[in-house]
């Protein structure tokens, strides 16, 4: 699959406090007409869904700056191979919600980074983490 050049890159990411039950999420987009660096807090979010919310986050942030190609990228192989079919059990909105979202690109496509070249977004969902600014879910 050839990137177009006009394509901008969201790197994602999520963090996760086990006492608090809550999640740090991330994301950076950088094209050629978006800069954005993004970080929100939510509570009471279940660990393995914390990386399908965040591209879901991504995504509906994505749209709204009518960003029309879109390459999604993420240190955790796991959210591209299992979060579809895990997810489908546990939580179908989240699944519904990134197959809709993703209709709304004119070419969207998903891609595994290793943690290093990822370390912008885990480090600003960190920051999200330890921050005391909540939202709520969606």
């Amino acid at each position: 699959m050839q990137i177009r050049p006009d394509t901008t890159y969201c790197k994602v990411d999520a963090s996760w406090d086990k006492a608090s039950n809550s999640a740090g999420f991330a994301w950076i987009f950088n094209g050629p007409h978006c800069r954005n660096r993004t970080r929100i807090t939510s509570p009471t979010i279940r660990n393995p869904l914390m990386e399908a919310l965040a591209i879901r986050f991504s995504l509906r942030m994505a749209a709204s700056l009518e960003i029309q190609h879109l390459r999604v990228c993420s240190d955790v192989r796991r959210s591209f191979e299992l979060s579809i079919t895990e997810l489908w059990f546990r939580d179908l909105r989240v699944v519904a919600d990134i197959n809709h979202l993703s209709s709304l690109f004119v070419s969207i496509s998903f891609a595994f980074i290793p943690r290093s070249q990822n370390s912008e977004a885990d480090a600003l969902a960190k920051h999200a983490l330890s921050s005391f600014s909540f939202v709520r879910a969606l």
